[in-house]
């Protein structure tokens, strides 16, 4: 799992991120490590965490934000009902201006698949 990081100490320089393409109505897993010291506050805007695991053991169903404390680690499944994009994001919303932010895009929200093709290049996830 990429997360974007937009800057990159002092020199300021863009860090290169990447969107996440996901497939509608199939089974997301995402493994989520918390490097630092400080908590994260992991939610996926617009979508619900289907499992949280933790430790070897399901920890949660069916929430919106899950606390991953420093040095921790977790597992979530989930399933994109909707095609969208989607903002993975710590609720310390300082991290968020600071570039802590993963996109997800499910589906195919713009129609872009006939342009997309009509260019020979391999369509979006549907």
């Amino acid at each position: 799992m990429l997360f974007s990081q937009a800057r990159d100490g002092l020199k300021l320089e863009e860090q290169q991120g990447q969107l996440l393409f996901v497939e509608n109505d199939q089974h997301v897993r995402i493994f989520i490590e918390n490097q630092g010291n400080e908590p994260v506050f992991f939610h996926i805007v617009g979508e619900i965490l289907d499992r949280v695991t933790q430790g070897n053991r399901v920890q949660s169903a069916a929430t919106e934000t899950w606390l991953l404390g420093g040095s921790q680690g977790m597992i979530v499944d989930l399933v994109f009902d909707e095609p969208g994009v989607y903002a993975a994001v710590n609720h310390d919303y300082a991290a968020i201006y600071s570039g802590a932010v993963t996109v997800f895009v499910a589906g195919d929200p713009f129609n872009l698949n006939p342009i997309v093709e009509g260019l020979g290049m391999d369509a979006v996830p549907s």
